[in-house]
């Protein structure tokens, strides 16, 4: 089903797992396949504003902007090395960004319980 986007609406795509999954150690788990997310981002740029979290903020708090398209904010979670790998590379030949967040529990060397839970699941 294709929801019908209103130009004035802010949209938000979060993605974990964005890389070549089948070919993976863990081809099960829920995530985006790195080919579909091209395919995400041809059809992103078709159709919305991607724009970075500044702008949209600085939109939001003027109140001025109206755009033609409907407006896009991409976000990359938990800090995967999938994001470097596979994300950041596309976002960079296709001139768009992103917001990347990852979990400060890295720089411990910790695996978050989301990602064990996801492992689990996986198998």
């Amino acid at each position: 089903m294709i929801k019908k986007f209103n130009k004035y609406s802010l949209n938000i795509i979060g993605y974990h797992y964005v890389r070549e999954i089948k070919k993976s150690k863990y081809p099960n788990i829920n995530g985006v396949e790195f080919s579909l997310f091209k395919k995400q981002i041809k059809f992103f740029k078709k159709n919305f504003n991607i724009l970075p979290l500044e702008d949209i903020i600085e939109i939001l708090n003027k109140k001025k902007y109206i755009p033609k398209k409907p407006l896009l904010l991409l976000s990359f979670d938990d800090g995967y090395k999938d994001h470097f790998n596979y994300v950041f590379p596309t976002l960079i030949k296709e001139k768009i960004t992103g917001c990347f967040y990852p979990p400060t529990s890295i720089f411990d060397q910790k695996v978050l319980n989301l990602n064990k839970l996801q492992v689990i699941l996986s198998k």
